[in-house]
């Protein structure tokens, strides 16, 4: 999976509850500096933000890591919301893992 697929997948995490806190906001800094993402790679991700969400990843582990980040992203703020849950658990059946 691309750098820019996973942080498009993160930013509608980070702000599927309507709000962004600082803390999500640190991971998303953090997450597209370790992943030499550039200034116009965010504005790209944030002009068509729906243009990536159809890449997820196939291999088990990745699969294994992004749901791992996923879910430290909307934790991030110390409160799971509704939203939250049923997207995680929407993306869970795709990738495949079951509750």
């Amino acid at each position: 999976m691309s750098a820019r697929g996973k942080f498009a997948w993160l930013v509608t995490f980070a702000s599927i509850d309507g709000r962004l806190d600082d803390k999500e906001v640190a991971m998303l800094v953090s997450y597209a500096r370790n992943n030499g993402l550039s200034q116009a790679d965010i504005e790209e991700v944030r002009t068509n933000t729906r243009a990536y969400l159809n890449l997820i990843p196939t291999e088990l582990g990745e699969k294994r890591e992004f749901f791992k980040d996923l879910w430290q992203m909307v934790s991030a703020d110390g409160a799971l919301d509704g939203k939250e849950m049923k997207l995680l658990g929407q993306l869970g059946s795709v990738l495949g893992f079951s509750m």
